[in-house]
Order: C-alpha cells, then sequence, then structure tokens
C-alpha cells in the first residue's frame, strides 16, 4: 500500500521537472493536453496541484490532438503535452 500512495508523488515531482520550462515561473497555473484517460492521469494531476501549488487546466483529447494543435498554432494554450506513448509524441512534434 506504500508503495502505491508514493507513486503519484513521484509522478508529480517529474510532472513538475517537466513543466519548469513550459511556464514561466510565477505562474499559478497551467494548461495541459493530454491523450491519457482521465482516470488514470487524474491522480498525478492531484499530486501535482497538491506538491507544487500550481492549479492545472485538463483538457483530454482523445482523438484528433495533431490536428488541435494544428489549427490553433501558435496561439494555441497549451503549456503542456502528454501523450500516451513514445511514438504519439514523435507524431505531435513531426
Amino acid at each position: 500500500m506504500k508503495n502505491l500512495l508514493f507513486r503519484p508523488a513521484v509522478a508529480a515531482a517529474f510532472l513538475a521537472m517537466a513543466v519548469v520550462g513550459a511556464a514561466p515561473a510565477s505562474a499559478q497555473e497551467l494548461n495541459l493536453y493530454t491523450t491519457r484517460e482521465p482516470g488514470l492521469i487524474t491522480p498525478l494531476i492531484e499530486a501535482f496541484t497538491k506538491t507544487t501549488g500550481i492549479k492545472v487546466n485538463s483538457i483530454f483529447v482523445k482523438d484528433g490532438l495533431p490536428e488541435r494543435l494544428t489549427a490553433e498554432g501558435a496561439k494555441s494554450p497549451a503549456d503542456v503535452l502528454m501523450a500516451v506513448d513514445f511514438g504519439n509524441m514523435t507524431d505531435l512534434v513531426e
């Protein structure tokens, strides 16, 4: 049981490190676009907010994330992108 409680805290720390370059140091909230299932990512988001005090506005996108980002272009409000796997993230970069 102790191990299960530890995982969200570690994941939140990793998310915090990933976000450092994505949002201004004084940011009170950030916008996360994710293809992860809400039930799987919500504990991570809650742990991140508890650890950092930064509110996360989550946009769950099941399909069409690359198209959405292309349509939004440079005006996209997304601060952080989180895909299900590395292949999907590579597709987003390309």
